[in-house]
This record gives C-alpha cells, structure tokens and sequence, in this order.
C-alpha cells in the first residue's frame, strides 16, 4: 500500500504540471485568436501587442503571425531581420507559414542573401505539409530551373499537388504546360479546362488565354474541353 501512494506521490506533481501547460496553452491560444481578429480588423498595432508577449513564451503561430507584421509593415515599420527571427523561430517548430516565408524571404533577398537553394528547401518543407503556395512555388522553381534542375515532369507534379488545392495560379500554369506541351503532351483541350477552372477563380489571365484558344478550336474539342472542365470541378479538382 504504501508502494502505491509513493507511486501516486509521484506522479501527482508530473499530472498537475501537464494541467498547467494545458491552462496556459488555452490562455495563449485564446490571446492569439483574438490577436488575429484584431488584424483582421485592421487594427494592427493591437495586434501586435498581443502577439509580442505571446510569441515570447514560445507560440509558434503568434512567431509567424509577428513575421508577417513585420515583414508587410503592418502596424510596424518594416523590418525583414525581425520578420526573419520571428519566422526562423515558428520554421523551426514546423509551422507551414512561417517556412513557406522564409522560403520567400530567400527568394527574393529579403533580409538575407539571395539564395534560391535555400529558398527551395523551406518551400519543400512547407510544401510536404501541404501548403498550396509553396507546392506552387516549388512548381516554378522546377519549371525555370532556379535553385534546382530544370524539370518540367516534377514542375508539374507540384503545380498538380497545388491545384488540387484550389490555387487557381497552380490551375493556370498547368494549363500553359498542356498548351506548351512542357514535360507533357501538348493538350489543347486540357490547357482549356486548366485555364475555365481558374477562369471561374477571377484568374483574369487565365480568361484572356481562353478567348484567345477558343478562336483555333473546333466545336466538338470545345465541347469536350468544357466537359472535362465540368467533370473536374464537380472532382473537387481531384485527379483531373
């Protein structure tokens, strides 16, 4: 008997502090949904004042949250080595957002040197914990050949990943791929559905190229192009 209440002695302390991160968890979670409906709001300097101390203790979304502020000046002057602290500290506790950031931050010089490898391997971090965005920029990086070999077949893979996710630029660029014949068989009617599906997103591009292919297409490929373009939105743009 006493054996047991030793044990229970024990494991009393380890369940009351696991109570209290639960609590504290709650309460931070709490001041960083209202932190985000203040920014919603336009209210940003608000925000970021219940995002700073929030993000101290540690809360990866409120980190990411924090980069974008500085990062975009929003409620704060723009500062790229804030944004890029902030960022490197919700990355590094695998927030999507944040890697997909950085990976941006790299991309185009911001704050750091330019160095599309690097850009490359936090947009594949991102990308594998599929995030659209970087999926897509992944995609482009693959098609133009920056920080990795050139490869229309993975560009497409990834572009495929992406659009899958409803990002109409992902749906546009796999349309100009079938319409180039770019590590694929050129397929006017599939360069069609690509550009009406993310025609019907506001992709105003994507509009334009398909006045533009409907002048050089046949009435019975335009039928079929638009049935593809039906069938693949009714799949939820699944395996199209």
């Amino acid at each position: 008997m006493k054996k047991n209440i030793t044990a229970f002695l024990f494991l009393l302390p380890l369940v009351m502090c696991f109570f209290t991160l639960n609590v504290r968890s709650e309460s931070l979670d709490k001041s960083f949904e209202k932190a985000i409906e203040e920014a919603n709001k336009g209210r940003f300097v608000k925000a970021r004042k219940i995002l700073e101390p929030i993000a101290k203790q540690g809360h990866a979304k409120a980190q990411a949250a924090l980069g974008s502020l500085y990062v975009k000046g929003d409620g704060v002057s723009v500062d790229y080595h804030k944004a890029y602290k902030w960022f490197k500290l919700a990355a590094d506790q695998n927030v999507a957002l944040a890697q997909y950031s950085l990976g941006l931050m790299y991309n185009m010089g911001h704050g750091v040197a330019e160095n599309q490898k690097t850009a490359v391997s936090w947009f594949r971090m991102a990308a594998n914990q599929g995030y659209a965005v970087a999926q897509f920029n992944i995609g482009t990086s693959y098609l133009k050949g920056r920080g990795v070999d050139q490869d229309y077949s993975v560009a497409y893979n990834w572009y495929t990943k992406s659009a899958e996710q409803g990002f109409s630029r992902a749906q546009f660029n796999l349309g100009w791929m079938h319409y180039k014949g770019l590590g694929i068989p050129l397929d006017v009617n599939r360069a069609y559905m690509w550009w009406d599906i993310s025609a019907q997103q506001g992709d105003l591009k994507a509009k334009e190229n398909l006045t533009e292919i409907t002048k050089n297409m046949s009435s019975d490929d335009l039928l079929i192009a638009k049935k593809l373009a039906r069938e693949c939105t009714e799949k939820k743009y699944i395996s199209c």
